[in-house]
């Protein structure tokens, strides 16, 4: 599949740079904020490839994608230019709920921290059930593995600042410094 192409007919359907405010993904779907709903060709963005199908969340089109979403977004992130203007972050805020902007805010710095937790979830649960079948696990690699399981738990305040960092539009990695001193 051709990402690149796909962006580009994306970016045409949703009513082209001058229309998005933002993008971001999630596991299976890229989300568009527009500023103007009318300019959106849903039928367009139906009809590419790889799309199997949009859902709409105020003025913010969620492309459903599948495994194709994380190739997608990042093709569409190459060619995406987002205005820095004030005036419509400030506009975007006054229209928004308190409460909207609290719960964008939490899922959106978890979100990205999720496959991580999946993972060593998956490595502890493995590493549970050799230990349950009498496997040794005084070796090397059994330590080694169980470490791994753990990083991801001992490591979550990093990874979840680094996270909201980006989200709040900090230096994330001055963000990171901060989780790492809650450890």
């Amino acid at each position: 599949m051709d990402y690149d192409y796909l962006a580009k007919e994306i970016l045409k359907s949703v009513g082209g740079n001058s229309n998005v405010k933002g993008i971001m993904n999630c596991f299976t779907r890229v989300r568009v904020e527009v500023k103007d709903k009318s300019l959106v060709r849903d039928d367009g963005i139906k009809k590419l490839e790889g799309v199997q199908g949009i859902s709409w969340i105020r003025s913010q089109c969620q492309i459903i994608m599948g495994s194709h979403c994380h190739s997608t977004f990042e093709a569409l992130e190459k060619i995406v230019v987002i205005s820095k203007d004030s005036e419509i972050k400030s506009e975007i805020k006054k229209k928004e709920n308190i409460g909207v902007i609290i719960i964008d805010y939490i899922t959106n710095s978890i979100q990205p921290v999720i496959p991580i937790l999946i993972a060593a979830g998956m490595v502890q649960g493995i590493l549970a059930l050799l230990a349950y079948l009498n496997i040794n696990t005084d070796t090397y690699l059994f330590q080694v593995l169980n470490a791994c399981g753990q990083a991801g738990y001992y490591f979550l305040p990093i990874f979840l600042a680094f996270s909201a960092g980006k989200k709040l539009g900090v230096n994330p990695y001055i963000a990171a410094s901060v989780g790492a001193v809650l450890i």
